[in-house]
């Protein structure tokens, strides 16, 4: 696996409480139309959260579509509608995905992450490969725990930088041996030089403020997917829970 230019996409935090291992409930797919930008009173709105529960309530109670849109078998209720809105409320979105959402016309995909079929955070991000050419795969994913000996290089200086914590995290995991419970393998960051390129490709993207901190304070668990096609990497989308 060899790496390409990519940027870090979407970063939701949970809703509350430790994290611990999770599954995909639910997924679905939305196009975000100028009727998602507006309430139901015609006001228009003013943060992504507000968007994607309306997108949801145009969708399932008021029929009002667009092509792109998928059903979901979640938020047809109202209540769920409003759990979506505070997951996302009291996580954070990479900047580009909010600007994105709030401009309308972009598509976006939406998972719900839980266990025991009850969800208990949600993750968005910019539908297909978002800026490179061709359609992208997920090719490797991993969870990791951000632990205190993440926190500090193999010389025992603090780290500064996500970036840093999360190629950290790796090698400690496939070099010396260090892990915590809710740490996962990974088929691709055994490898020094793929370490170098999660690095790099984290740096040159973008990261919620509020991810950052909880990354950057450990006791978080962050769910790493590397997308690409050709057996090449091109993006990779960090989600940090706390």
């Amino acid at each position: 696996m060899t790496f390409l230019k990519g940027f870090l996409v979407a970063v939701v935090l949970a809703l509350a409480g430790p994290a611990g291992a999770a599954d995909l409930v639910a997924s679905y797919t939305a196009r975000i139309g100028n009727a998602d930008l507006y309430n139901s009173n015609g006001a228009r709105l003013t943060e992504a959260w507000q968007v994607l529960r309306q997108d949801r309530a145009n969708y399932h109670r008021f029929g009002i579509s667009q092509p792109g849109d998928e059903w979901d078998p979640v938020f047809g209720n109202i209540d769920n509608r409003a759990a979506l809105e505070r997951m996302i409320m009291r996580g954070g979105m990479a900047p580009e995905v909010r600007r994105r959402v709030m401009q309308g016309g972009t598509l976006v995909d939406v998972r719900i992450y839980g266990s025991g079929g009850q969800g208990r955070w949600a993750e968005v991000t910019l539908a297909g490969p978002a800026g490179s050419a061709g359609a992208a795969n997920l090719v490797a994913s991993y969870a990791a725990y951000i632990g205190n000996a993440d926190l500090y290089n193999s010389k025992g200086m603090r780290l500064s930088e996500p970036w840093q914590v999360l190629r950290q995290d790796r090698a400690n995991f496939h070099r010396f041996g260090i892990s915590q419970p809710g740490d996962e393998w990974d088929p691709l960051f055994g490898s020094i030089d793929n370490r170098a390129a999660l690095e790099q490709l984290v740096m040159r993207g973008s990261i919620d403020p509020a991810a950052r901190r909880n990354l950057m304070q450990g006791g978080a668990t962050v769910f790493v997917r590397v997308y690409g096609s050709g057996g090449q990497a091109q993006r990779v989308d960090v989600t940090v829970v706390r």
